[in-house]
This record gives structure tokens, C-alpha cells and sequence, in this order.
């Protein structure tokens, strides 16, 4: 399926693409690099102390507030930017979010900010939790086991759940996602999936399983939990699996020797779910039909660390690992 083409070494992160552009930030200096994406040949690299790369159009923008153009010249640099640390940016929504800290009180307070205008919308704004979704209207924040829904308008509390009252794991609940499918929210936790309504905060379903992680197709989510792979219907709560024991995912064999398939995550490409495994020191990619759970492919990364993302980008596919290595691999023509 795909081809071993170059590695990258001193990556921080996983890179951020713009049309045929990638960009990397090095682990050593922070310098960020711009590549052809195509033939990641380097266009470009201009020094930077931060560890962000974000691509928002035109510009590069770092974990400060501080953003680039694609010839590596700042554009915008605000005037107390050491102060400002990234937390979470929405294309859809025109939207960056960013945070400072009281260090004497610890008082996180968040702010908002155009890049398209170059100017701030909101500032000096206290919300519970992290932020991990923002909606049109709403902005979903986390503070397992209570999620807040606050109008993005005024920043006042449409509705808060805490998830306790439903859901009862054997250990602490711990809220590992949100997601937005359709005018929903789906919380993904150790205790369970929820699904609840985006606008008044009313519960739709509740599904009692453990999950890490949810890849939402179409109206199936995926959901993995270290060794298990099963489906849940996020219009229904139905969750169904591929005849498994436990949904536990099958052992496969490399070299003549079974390996676990210990993972917590699949991405969704190409019509398959990509899964990335490390078993017994070694780290492989396993490409899994999702409809019959069928192992379509399964490659052996060369690398002693763990894969920490993968990335699709035109024909290419791109690994990460623990080690700050980029693996880049090219799709065969025949596939």
C-alpha cells in the first residue's frame, strides 16, 4: 500500500500541511521548516524558540501569539506575546483561542483572536476546564466529570452535565474526548459514550462501555481501548462489534512471531481505519477494513519508538514517533 520514501529526525510534533506545503518545527532548536510536499525538499527555515506550527491560510502561526508567512517574514507579533499560550484554533469558525496565566493565583484566563483581522474579539475571559469543542453558538469545555456548554455570544453557562450522575467506572471518570456530530455533542470516557443534545444540554443516549478514543465515518464512531476495536451508532447508542471476544482486536503474526495489537486510536483514510500498534518493543501500522474488521495490511515501522500520529497528505502518509523521528512513506501506484 504504501512505500518507505524519506525520514525527517529532530521533529518535536507531528508537521501541519497548507495545499502542497508541510511544516515542521525541530525538537533540538525550534526552528520551523518549510517543505515541498511533494518532494519534501526544503524551501525554507527561519529560527523560532516555540513548538507550535499552525497553518491558518497564509500564515504560520506559532505557540505564541506570533504568526509567519510562507517566505518565513513575521506578520503579526503581539505586544506582550511571550504571555499568550495556544489553546485551540477553529478554520470553520474564523477562531483562535488563547490562554494566559496568573502565576500567583493560577488563574487561567482565556482569549479571542481574528487573524484574519488582527485583533482581539474577546479577552481576559474565566471559563471552567479546557476547551475542547466550539460550535457556532457554544463553547464545550471539560472538567471531568462536568462538561460546560457556554454561548459563545456572552461566555454565560447554557447548560452544564456532569457525568457522574450517569456513568459509573471503576475508577475515576475521566472525560478523554468531545466531538461534534451533527447538533450533538458526544463525550467519549473510560465510563462511557454520551450523546447529548448541543443546545439544551439534554441527554439523547448513553452507551456504558470503557473507550480512549472515538474516529467518527459518517453516523458510526470507531472506538478503541487499548486491545479493543467496536462500533457505536451515534444516532442510536447501538454499539456492535466484528465477532470478537470482548471486541478484543485478533493477535498477528510478523516474522513468524504473535504480537498484541496494543493501540488506542484509528484514523480513518481511503475507505480503511489505520491503527498504529507498539507490541513486544516494536511499533507497526495495521490498515483495517472497517466493514468485516478484516487486516488489509500490516507493516513494521523501522523505528525502536512508538508511532504518536499518523497523517495522510495527497499520496504520502506520515509517522511520528516518540523519538521525534518523521517516517514518510509514499502510496504505491497500484494501489
Amino acid at each position: 500500500m504504501y512505500l518507505e520514501y524519506k525520514i525527517i529526525k529532530d521533529i518535536i510534533r507531528q508537521p501541519t500541511f497548507s495545499k502542497n506545503k508541510m511544516f515542521t518545527i525541530s525538537k533540538k532548536f525550534r526552528h520551523i521548516t518549510c517543505y515541498n510536499s511533494q518532494r519534501i525538499e526544503i524551501e525554507w527555515t527561519i529560527k523560532n524558540r516555540d513548538n507550535r506550527g499552525e497553518v491558518w491560510d497564509n500564515e504560520i502561526i506559532t505557540s505564541n501569539l506570533k504568526s509567519y508567512n510562507k517566505q518565513g517574514e513575521i506578520v503579526y507579533q503581539h505586544i506582550n506575546y511571550l504571555d499568550y499560550h495556544f489553546e485551540f484554533l477553529s478554520r470553520e469558525l474564523n477562531l483562535s483561542v488563547w490562554k494566559t496565566i496568573n502565576e500567583e493565583t493560577e488563574t487561567v484566563l482565556y482569549h479571542f483572536f481574528d487573524f484574519d483581522k488582527k485583533e482581539m474579539i474577546y479577552e481576559n475571559i474565566n471559563l471552567e476546564g479546557i476547551i475542547f469543542s466550539i460550535t457556532n453558538c457554544l463553547i464545550i469545555t471539560n472538567n471531568s466529570p462536568f462538561v460546560h456548554a457556554y454561548m459563545k455570544s456572552d461566555f454565560i453557562v447554557q447548560w452544564q452535565i456532569d457525568l457522574s450522575e450517569y456513568l459509573t467506572p471503576e475508577e475515576d471518570l475521566q472525560i478523554k474526548q468531545i466531538k461534534a456530530y451533527n447538533d450533538n455533542i458526544i463525550v467519549v470516557s473510560n465510563g462511557g459514550v454520551v450523546s447529548i443534545k448541543a443546545d439544551t444540554g439534554e441527554v439523547n443516549w448513553i452507551t456504558k462501555t470503557y473507550a480512549l478514543t472515538m474516529e467518527i465515518v459518517k453516523n458510526i464512531g470507531y472506538c478503541c481501548s487499548g486491545l479493543a476495536l467496536y462500533k457505536i451508532n451515534l444516532e442510536s447508542g447501538e454499539l456492535s462489534g466484528y465477532g470478537w471476544k470482548n471486541h478484543r482486536l485478533p493477535d498477528f503474526t510478523y516474522n513468524n512471531k504473535s504480537y498484541w495489537p496494543i493501540g488506542h486510536e484509528v484514523v480513518f483514510h481511503n475507505g480503511l481505519l489505520w491503527y498504529w500498534v507498539y507490541s513486544s518493543g516494536e511499533s507497526f501500522i495495521i490498515a483495517i477494513n472497517p466493514h468485516d474488521g478484516h487486516y488489509e495490511w500490516v507493516h513494521h515501522v523501522e523505528t525502536n519508538e512508538k508511532i504518536n500520529s499518523i497523517q495522510f497528505h495527497e499520496d504520502k502518509m506520515f509517522l511520528h514517533d516518540t523519538g521525534g523521528t518523521l517516517h514518510i512513506y509514499e502510496k504505491e501506484n497500484n494501489t
